[in-house]
């Protein structure tokens, strides 16, 4: 069985020019898999990073910082520092001191 390429045996030129075009697209595109593709590719997996920290996670922690502020400012009554209120357990005192609360 014959195993060299007809084109070769017949016009060895025209076979020669091909396959030396065939490896320098080769060359061509694993220079642009290894330096174009791979640095874009980084810098997108960066952007997506920025985005990801800074908008959606930090955004809905601003966000579920404003409902609670929201909320904190819905449910005090006043400028009061201390309120008090009942329970069926005894009476309850609640102490707002900065951000936390004292529970007596």
């Amino acid at each position: 069985m014959d195993t060299e390429d007809s084109l070769a045996v017949r016009l060895p030129g025209v076979f020669g020019a091909l396959t030396a075009l065939n490896e320098s697209f080769d060359a061509a595109y694993t220079y642009y898999i290894d330096k174009v593709q791979q640095r874009l590719a980084m810098v997108l997996n960066f952007i997506d990073f920025l985005v990801l920290a800074g908008v959606i996670i930090r955004g809905a922690a601003g966000f579920v910082g404003l409902v609670g502020m929201g909320l904190r400012g819905s449910t005090s009554a006043g400028s009061t520092p201390m309120s008090t209120g009942s329970s069926p357990g005894g009476d309850l005192l609640v102490v707002r001191h900065r951000h936390s609360l004292i529970l007596r």
